[in-house]
């Protein structure tokens, strides 16, 4: 997918706010614009004006919720599940962007065919239940070669040596295996559309309550306004950037 992103208070924003304007749909998940930037609703109902489309997402029905051409009512602290769902959407419609997932990502990488889910518990492998933490050894990718640092005077750390640098033992960079057909069990593309499958819109209903009418709704106007030509804005704020699980949202909706 393609859009913008942008994040109001002590965030970090990506965007002006006049961008809004040229969205296609406006998706707030984690702010209150209408009442806590009422500045920025000027900039939404121009968007809105040209046929683009609000949408809003949130535990409590707010002066933004009342303006929204949908509102999405989700238990909270329940986002992750419901990007879960959307992830599953994109993935089983094919509406992927592929160019850029298998030239741009990691999903071509090989991982240690050790690395496990499992659906019934929840947890990775490595789980240590005595200390309630994870052991990521199993996590990483498979080498294909490691290619020790080029210090030579034409080489590309050719800085190593230089005047003033401190002394230091240069490192070694591992090249992941790669699929390119994005077919082999272990690489990250099946490895993620295995994870994410049980998200079915029924799973996102259960989970945060937003019923399926109305989250495939959300669903179907964010991926039909994706792309190079169209382009989906989401509009977070403290709701996400101060939660606990804050860095997993903003990186679920990029």
């Amino acid at each position: 997918m393609a859009g913008l992103a942008a994040s109001f208070g002590r965030g970090a924003m990506t965007n002006h706010f006049c961008d809004f304007k040229n969205a296609d749909v406006i998706l707030t998940i984690g702010s209150n614009n209408a009442e806590n930037h009422p500045v920025t609703m000027a900039w939404v109902q121009e968007a809105r004006a040209k046929g683009g489309k609000y949408i809003v997402v949130d535990p409590r029905f707010t002066r933004s919720a009342s303006l929204a051409d949908v509102y999405a009512p989700l238990r909270s602290g329940t986002d992750i599940s419901f990007f879960g769902g959307l992830m599953n959407y994109i993935i089983e419609k094919e509406l992927w962007q592929k160019e850029y997932v298998t030239n741009y990502t990691t999903a071509t990488f090989l991982v240690n065919p050790e690395y496990k889910f499992t659906d019934t518990d929840g947890l990775f492998s490595g789980w240590d239940d005595t200390k309630s933490s994870y052991d990521n050894a199993t996590w990483k990718y498979q080498v294909e070669k490691e290619e020790p640092w080029d210090t030579s005077a034409t080489g590309p750390y050719a800085w190593t040596k230089a005047p003033g640098v401190p002394a230091f033992t240069p490192l070694v960079n591992k090249v992941a295996k790669k699929d390119p057909t994005m077919q082999d069990p272990n690489c990250v593309w099946q490895l993620t559309k295995k994870h994410y499958a049980r998200y079915t819109p029924e799973m996102v209903e259960r989970v945060t309550g937003v019923p399926v009418e109305q989250f495939l709704a959300v669903c179907e106007a964010v991926t039909a306004n994706s792309g190079r030509e169209r382009t989906t804005a989401w509009v977070y704020s403290v709701g996400w950037t101060h939660h606990s699980t804050g860095v997993q949202y903003i990186r679920g909706s990029a």
